[in-house]
């Protein structure tokens, strides 16, 4: 149950940070990230809790052993490609 719980948290941060494009009924393609979040400082603080999370993951996978181990190394390459798909975004 936690390390569910760890990954649907690690991913909803994803979803917060990178908009995904979607299609309205009309056809036309958006993003469905609301303009004024994007353009506050709610993302930064999104990124620096996201590097407060990895310095946990590390922390953890320092100790952990077995399936708990295989679980924070996980952790720690979805967090990886976030920051990378964020990076992409901000070009």
């Amino acid at each position: 149950y936690s390390r569910q719980l760890h990954r649907v948290y690690v991913s909803m941060l994803g979803i917060a940070l990178i908009p995904k494009a979607t299609t309205d009924d009309k056809g036309k393609t958006a993003a469905s990230v609301n303009v004024a979040a994007a353009n506050s400082d709610a993302m930064l603080y999104l990124l620096q809790h996201l590097d407060k999370v990895e310095k946990v993951v590390k922390a953890a996978t320092a100790t952990a052993t077995g399936i708990n181990r295989l679980h924070y190394e996980d952790l720690l390459l979805k967090i990886k490609k976030i920051k990378g798909e964020y990076n992409k975004v901000e070009d």
